[in-house]
């Protein structure tokens, strides 16, 4: 499991900024839906809690529950972010630099005569 992108076996001697580079072209090109996913599951969430309270009152849980609405959305949203880091983003890195290494063209011999 990766907790940032840095940890990616791909990124091994890799330099910040060609890292975030590489990240940032990978997601533009094979992870269009990144941005709707984010802002759904920060919405989501938000529906979540503020209508946390009038399910509370309606099935009549005491008083303490309220306070569980605030960790709960905490972890799932951290899990989504785990979600999106092993996942999606890897996937999408995983592909660019495939692709990338495909096309780099193959070194000449270098002086060697068979």
């Amino acid at each position: 499991m990766y907790f940032k992108t840095s940890d990616y076996p791909v990124f091994k001697g890799v330099d910040k900024t060609e890292r975030n580079k590489i990240v940032s072209d990978a997601i533009r090109a094979h992870n269009n839906w990144i941005n709707i996913r984010f802002i759904l599951v920060a919405a989501g969430l938000f529906i979540f809690l503020f209508s946390f309270s009038s399910l509370r009152s309606i099935l009549a849980l005491p008083e303490w529950t309220s306070l569980l609405a605030f960790p709960v959305s905490g972890v799932l949203f951290y899990a989504y972010l785990l979600w999106e880091i092993n996942v999606a983003v890897f996937e999408a890195v995983s592909m660019h630099t495939s692709v990338a290494e495909d096309q780099v063209p193959p070194t000449p011999a270098s002086g060697l005569v068979d």
